[in-house]
């Protein structure tokens, strides 16, 4: 391989397909793959597969991200909401939802969301193993941790469930692109060097993607969403939580039109 740039154009319904998602069309083209010497020179057939399968994986993340400049991250403290506010945030043209799986009812939140259509649901904040098959087990089509490990990101190398990794330094963003991670989650995101971070990496990593997630005030959000790499922002501005136990899914719908309108 020497360090040569790889250069692939698959299908994405293809690559939808494999991944559980069948809610996107068209091509991406996919260039600059530049695997580390060190993980992908001959270390064999079975580690170029993995980091291939990585990077389909990663690419899958990106266009799920490309289809809402705002993850919603509601926090749901009644199952029997969960429904509603996604039929609600899909109708707002935000269809990426994103459910902490540290919320007691997750679970149940997140199998409710998954029934609605065009709803895309995640679970954030996984930790562990057994988060990943509490979330898939749950129906959630994607999950986002807030930094990694070794061990979580081999477990990730045998499941297929794509995963949005989790990096606040060069260093990790370094260590993930080596793997075939290009679309990372930026936690925290409202810590005060933030956008300066990103901004910085541009150069050097410009294949990389990022959503940033952590407490991020909507009157924030255009700011990084303003830089080149950053493709959308989790928040639960569109539906803070008295909106959801008042159940003013009107609400909802025009927050969710006006980011949209706003993110343009």
């Amino acid at each position: 391989m020497n360090g040569e740039i790889l250069t692939a154009q698959p299908s994405c319904n293809a690559r939808a397909t494999l991944w559980g998602i069948t809610s996107f069309h068209g091509m991406l083209s996919v260039d600059r793959i530049r695997p580390a010497e060190e993980t992908c020179a001959g270390a064999g057939a079975q580690t170029w597969i993995t980091f291939m399968q990585t990077k389909l994986a990663s690419d899958t993340i990106e266009m799920i991200c490309r289809t809402s400049p705002i993850i919603t991250t509601p926090v749901v403290k009644t199952p029997a909401l969960a429904a509603p506010l996604a039929r609600a945030l899909t109708r707002g043209r935000l269809p990426v939802i994103q459910v902490s799986i540290r919320e007691p009812n997750a679970a149940a939140v997140i199998r409710e969301m998954a029934q609605v259509p065009d709803a895309i649901v995640g679970a954030g904040m996984v930790l562990s193993p057994d988060d990943v098959r509490i979330a898939r087990d749950a129906g959630a089509k994607f999950c986002s941790t807030p930094g990694v490990t070794d061990p979580l990101l081999r477990y990730f190398d045998g499941i297929e469930l794509p995963l949005l990794p989790g990096a606040a330094t060069p260093t990790e963003a370094m260590h993930l692109l080596s793997r075939g991670y290009t679309m990372l989650n930026f936690f925290p995101g409202g810590s005060a060097h933030a956008i300066a971070t990103l901004r910085a990496m541009q150069r050097p990593m410009p294949q990389l993607r990022f959503s940033v997630s952590g407490e991020i005030p909507l009157a924030d959000a255009s700011h990084y969403l303003s830089l080149n790499n950053v493709l959308n922002v989790a928040s639960d501005c569109v539906a803070p939580p008295d909106v959801i136990a008042a159940a003013d899914w009107d609400a909802v719908i025009q927050n969710a039109r006006v980011v949209t309108k706003q993110a343009r």
